[in-house]
């Protein structure tokens, strides 16, 4: 089981980490409906609850595939899990000992 510290980049940079934002709250079936939606573009690795309760972090297993979420999504409404459109952008994921468990829901 990997372990991930997320960061924001400090310029546009392509990783397999996505920051998912404007969600109403995050609770179990968020995420499971934040790996149902994102799954549908790649194989995820695992979707994990962020620091504020209105965001997600998404880890697929390549790139290309975060590639392919945000063309998607980005910007999306959403309704079952917010009533403003999606906040979907890459970010920073550094493999860490400690932090936070990384499995899918």
């Amino acid at each position: 089981m990997a372990h991930y510290f997320f960061t924001k980049p400090n310029k546009p940079v392509i990783t397999r980490g996505l920051f998912v934002g404007n969600l109403r709250i995050v609770d179990k079936r968020t995420i499971a409906l934040v790996a149902e939606l994102f799954n549908a573009h790649g194989e995820i690795e695992c979707v994990l609850p962020g620091k504020w309760p209105t965001h997600v972090y998404v880890v697929y297993h390549d790139e290309d595939s975060a590639t392919a979420a945000i063309t998607a999504l980005k910007g999306k409404p959403y309704l079952e899990l917010t009533d403003r459109v999606l906040e979907v952008k890459y970010t920073n994921l550094k493999l860490l000992k400690v932090r936070q468990f990384c499995k899918l829901p």
